[in-house]
């Protein structure tokens, strides 16, 4: 496998692809196209291995997003073993046969996926699991990643969340909505926003853009001006967006929050609600 930008990755099982990002110790990312995998053709699919710290250990997030549906089942198995075996070297234990555990585990899932579908409704819907937002905070490495899968193209939610679009949907009934939301969509280019809450006060969020790779990514910092655990301490968030067979995989990942366990943990539910809102605009 190659260690830069764009270089050749190749797998003994058949599997090629390209390094599409590479951030040495934290990031690694390529494209997985697999000609004769056992459960058929998995084009242009891709893996993402990111590392943060957490504490005196290291959490490893891993997302293969991409595929076709008769591949998670293997896949999901293949990656299990794969991981319980790297867990197992790390730890000064045996890691004991891969083939093994992989015939173990794929057995596990093939189950699961046939209980899976007995009880869907209707099979061409996604199951609610895989739509649902899901975010994890790392409290010590002060990083929170989230991930949902919605409806509607890359462009058209890139644009849901970098204009004055947010006000449409980025709200909590009860609690509180966007207005005077401004953004000067251009590499230093700044934007802010009013948080009005339903008690008649107002939090002013801003920030500026620091990467815009339209409708791929965007990176941009963000501060607030009174927030109940954050004070004025400024985050950075990254959006990564994926076209999937429902419409785009958005992945956040925001960071600054090293210092603010808390503040890490409370903004992880706070950004499963605003996905989840999103997902709901969306559709």
């Amino acid at each position: 496998m190659a260690t830069e930008l764009g270089g050749g990755v190749h797998f003994a099982m058949g599997v090629e692809g390209h390094v599409t990002a590479y951030e040495p110790a934290y990031v690694l990312e390529y494209t997985w196209n697999e000609a004769d995998a056992p459960c058929g053709p998995i084009p242009g699919a891709l893996v993402r291995w990111e590392l943060m710290a957490a504490g005196d250990q290291v959490r490893l997030v891993l997302v293969h997003s991409r595929l076709p549906a008769a591949a998670l089942s293997m896949l999901r198995a293949g990656w299990h073993a794969l991981l319980d075996r790297l867990a197992a070297r790390l730890g000064g234990r045996d890691p004991g046969s891969i083939p093994a555990a992989y015939a173990t585990l794929e057995r596990a899932y093939a189950v699961r996926a046939t209980a899976e579908v007995e009880t869907q409704p209707d099979f061409r819907a996604p199951k609610r699991s895989e739509r649902m937002p899901r975010a994890v905070a790392d409290g010590p490495g002060g990083t929170i990643i989230a991930v949902v899968d919605v409806a509607g193209s890359p462009e058209r939610i890139f644009r849901a969340l970098s204009t004055s679009e947010n006000e449409r949907w980025w709200r909590w009934p009860g609690h509180y909505h966007q207005r005077d939301s401004k953004a000067d969509l251009r590499v230093c280019g700044p934007w802010s926003v009013t948080v009005a809450l339903d008690d008649g006060t107002s939090v002013h969020a801003w920030g500026e853009f620091c990467e815009i790779d339209f409708p791929k990514k965007l990176v941009m910092t963000r501060r607030f001006d009174a927030h109940p655990f954050l004070g004025e301490r400024e985050t950075t968030i990254t959006y990564r967006f994926e076209p999937t067979d429902r419409g785009t995989l958005v992945t956040v990942r925001d960071d600054g929050f090293i210092g603010r366990a808390e503040a890490a943990h409370g903004n992880a539910e706070i950004w499963e609600n605003v996905l989840g809102w999103l997902d709901a605009y969306a559709s």
